[in-house]
């Protein structure tokens, strides 16, 4: 496909992701969504993921999806390798904003 592996790639192989331009394409194992406090639609496998510039940005996109009624399933949650925040569209695909840690 062409596409440009990005450099964080986790040592255990449980993520994946590739440069498109402005988009993030991603995959992960299955078995990560047990990981998952929540339930999203089991039948389409695709998180789309939006990516945040910074923590005010990541705010600023949190408060305009509650302004629109949409439930956050993770609201600025801290993680190892980011901030995300996780809700589902309309037809219940998991979404997520991340804002990539900094060294």
């Amino acid at each position: 496909m062409g596409l440009e592996p990005l450099p964080q790639q986790t040592e255990d192989g449980q993520w994946y992701g590739f440069n498109t331009g402005a988009v993030t394409m991603s995959a992960e194992p299955e078995s990560n969504k047990g990981n998952y406090p929540f339930v999203d639609n089991n039948h389409n496998q695709v998180l789309i993921q939006f990516k945040a510039n910074t923590a005010e940005q990541l705010e600023q996109m949190n408060q305009h999806l509650e302004s629109k009624g949409v439930r956050l399933l993770r609201r600025s949650e801290v993680m190892s390798y980011s901030t995300i925040t996780n809700f589902l569209d309309s037809d219940g695909n998991l979404m997520e904003i991340l804002l990539e840690k900094t060294a």
